[in-house]
């Protein structure tokens, strides 16, 4: 529901770690989305809604780590993913559990809902190894474009930024973009499969 950088963030840190790997997807990773449901729902909400139905299910990929992620895994390193994605809050967010490489130390949780008043998707992603963001997504002409901030579990600031697009019925995403550590870019690009709907 952010992770070659982990979602794979399964789609961040750890959904960028996971985004790396899953996201969030992200882990994305890992990637996920939410929405403002009932009756009366704005028509930018019931959009959100159908893209949240996309997100839902077990997701799996596999990356390499694009940065360092404390406790998680080292630059370089080459991981598997696996997220699984529910609606959550009586379907108003999306809540994403990924696993990536050791379960022990590679797992993280990723949540997203729909801020009315900003009219964009809000995230928070949380990992195993204390790492953590949060941040925004948009969508732009039938794809999500996300930009995150937080923090490492060593303090360090962390940023991300990605674009994640659709294929094959939704049952396929692609998250590219970057994760920016110390002033240091380093570029990302996963690919997550939907193994369960």
């Amino acid at each position: 529901m952010r992770y070659s950088n982990a979602i794979n963030r399964t789609s961040k840190k750890y959904a960028h770690s996971l985004l790396e790997s899953t996201g969030a997807f992200f882990a994305s990773a890992s990637l996920v989305m939410a929405f403002a449901s009932g009756a009366g729902a704005s028509e930018s909400s019931m959009e959100f809604q159908a893209i949240g139905k996309r997100l839902i299910g077990t997701w799996s990929g596999s990356g390499t780590y694009s940065t360092d992620y404390p406790g998680v895994g080292k630059k370089g390193d080459k991981f598997t993913s696996k997220s699984t994605c529910r609606w959550a809050a009586g379907r108003s967010a999306i809540l994403c559990e990924s696993v990536a490489g050791d379960a022990r130390k590679g797992n993280g949780m990723q949540l997203i809902y729909w801020d009315p008043a900003k009219k964009k998707l809000r995230v928070t992603v949380v990992d195993s190894g204390g790492n953590f963001d949060q941040g925004t997504g948009s969508i732009e002409a039938g794809s999500l474009e996300w930009t995150s901030f937080g923090n490492f579990a060593d303090g360090r600031a962390v940023e991300y930024k990605w674009k994640t697009t659709f294929s094959e019925d939704g049952n396929t995403h692609v998250h590219t973009g970057f994760v920016e550590v110390n002033g240091v870019r380093n570029n990302f690009s996963d690919t997550l499969k939907r193994v369960v709907k």
